[in-house]
């Protein structure tokens, strides 16, 4: 792959800090509806402190600053000397292989996360007779499925996010319960045990307006927030959406935050301060858009917002408070970079100068980052899909390293053999260290196989499938960047229904046996 510097030149805006006033809405959790009665909007924000950015990123090198030289050696042995640290080399951990479920009906992966007995537990929806149903299924790490699991309703449910808490697993999505067309979906949140067994499900919105899910994450204070958007709040097509529950999923706040286009909240994390961030996109026309990321405190009031681009399509898919200060972000942009689409990564200060740094990552293909995941300390993993070859769409996995200066410490691009695959950039860190990718495997026309990929802590896999592409990617830094924060707030008004088990039928799912992910 070829290793190209960009380096582009656009204007400088500032980044706006916001009030909280009119950001929160109080909840009336024996009613399950919010207080409010309608959408409010704070109108476009006004600003109190200004910040430029003049030069971002690490510098670009011909070798691939950060990423191990000879990948293909030290992951085929499962060892990796961290590059970035000069540390004592690591062991690796955990078991690894890949697993394909080739299924009679079409599934489509979207979400990974690690269960507390070394296996995974992948959500997405299957296509039957027509019609969506959010799936999820409990997979170990040697493939075998231990249990699986569908929706079974005429309506069309979907999961976008899992997440493991506790003795708990919760998937989140959206469901269409309005029989009267258009697009009415309603939040869904399922929760199971860890065998699998349906405890409860609490669906959020209103009939009429769009609202849908796409993660959910777990507070230090023992309850949830979760991300996706809204079209309550009405300042574009679509609006970014944060909504705060307790423990029971019972609704505390929400916050929607947009401008003229479709914006939505893909991800979050909880702050050191016991705030939230959002991270997304905010649209900026039919092939545009920037990346976005909004800061709101504990109770769901914005602190501040910060959108940044430069013309093309860049979206914003993970961030991370660091030791050091400052937040790291990864994310894909067509503004910067060598190719259509490539990945990026850097740290946002909105206390410093600049505020912004960013380095590219990718060749002339299409390359995007698309997970964040703590890997201890200020290590992270981050996985993607490589477009390494005109009919491939190959998956990619790295780990940064912001203990210092930004630097990766290793790279790998996982190349199976059948072209037209589809990877998810989902990733998880799985409870024995090591690292599982989720994986939806394009068969007939139409047709998807759920497929998951495990590898050892440093990336390392055994066997000779998937190959591995040692050929890595060099950063190229972004020299300028451009910040705006003219978005609006609101809240929108919300009813909960809390649904039994009866009433959300999920029955058992059949994938088939587990066959080699590379056929």
């Amino acid at each position: 792959m070829g290793r190209l510097r960009t380096t582009l030149l656009v204007a400088v805006a500032g980044l706006i800090a916001c009030g909280d006033d009119g950001a929160s809405a109080d909840t009336d959790s024996d009613a399950g509806t919010s207080s409010s009665n309608g959408t409010t909007s704070a109108g476009p924000s006004t600003g109190s402190t200004t910040l430029t950015s003049t030069t971002t990123g690490p510098e670009s090198t011909t070798d691939g600053t950060g990423s191990t030289s000879d990948a293909s050696t030290s992951e085929s042995s499962g060892t990796a000397e961290s590059s970035s640290t000069g540390e004592v080399p690591e062991l690796p951990v955990g078991a690894s292989g890949s697993y394909l479920f080739p299924s009679d009906l079409s599934f489509t992966v979207f979400d990974v996360e690690a269960h507390p007995d070394g296996g995974v537990v992948l959500v997405g929806n299957v296509q039957r007779d027509g019609v969506r149903e959010a799936a999820i299924v409990h997979i170990a790490d040697d493939g075998e499925i231990l249990w699986a699991r569908r929706t079974n309703l005429p309506t069309n449910e979907q999961f976008f996010g899992v997440l493991v808490e506790g003795s708990a697993v919760y998937g989140v999505g959206l469901t269409r319960r309005d029989t009267g067309g258009g697009n009415s979906n309603e939040v869904l949140v399922a929760e199971f045990a860890l065998d699998g067994t349906h405890v409860r499900s609490v669906l959020a919105g209103n009939p009429g307006t769009d609202e849908h899910a796409w993660d959910m994450i777990a507070t230090s204070g023992g309850g949830f927030v979760l991300t996706g958007y809204t079209d309550q709040t009405d300042f574009g097509d679509r609006d970014g959406l944060l909504i705060g529950f307790d423990a029971d999923l019972q609704l505390q706040w929400n916050i929607g935050v947009g401008g003229d286009g479709f914006d939505q909240l893909y991800g979050a994390r909880e702050d050191d301060d016991g705030g939230f961030l959002g991270v997304g996109v905010r649209g900026r026309g039919p092939e545009a858009s920037d990346s976005l990321l909004i800061k709101v405190d504990a109770a769901g009031g914005l602190v501040y917002s910060a959108s940044f681009g430069n013309g093309g399509a860049d979206v914003l898919r993970g961030v991370a408070p660091l030791a050091s200060g400052g937040y790291l972000l990864v994310g894909e942009t067509s503004s910067w970079g060598a190719g259509s689409e490539d990945g990026y990564f850097g740290v946002f200060n909105p206390d410093g100068d600049p505020a912004i740094s960013l380095s590219t990552l990718g060749g002339p293909g299409y390359d995007v980052l698309r997970s964040l995941v703590p890997a201890g300390g200020d290590r992270f993993i981050v996985g993607g899909q490589a477009g390494s070859a005109a009919t491939s769409e190959d998956t990619w996995l790295a780990r940064i390293d912001a203990s210092g200066e930004l630097a990766l410490d290793w790279q790998f691009v996982y190349d199976a053999p059948r072209d037209q695959r589809m990877p998810t950039g989902a990733t998880a860190q799985r409870a024995d260290g090591g690292i599982a990718l989720a994986v939806s495997d394009f068969d007939n026309p139409g047709e998807f196989d759920p497929a998951v990929l495990y590898t050892d802590s440093l990336g390392g896999i055994d066997g000779d499938c998937p190959a591995v592409i040692d050929d890595p990617f060099a950063p190229a830094a972004v020299e300028e960047v451009v910040i705006d924060s003219t978005l609006s707030q609101g809240v929108s008004s919300f009813t909960r229904t809390a649904l039994a088990p009866g009433d959300e039928p999920f029955v058992a799912l059949d994938l088939g046996a587990a066959a080699g992910l590379c056929r």
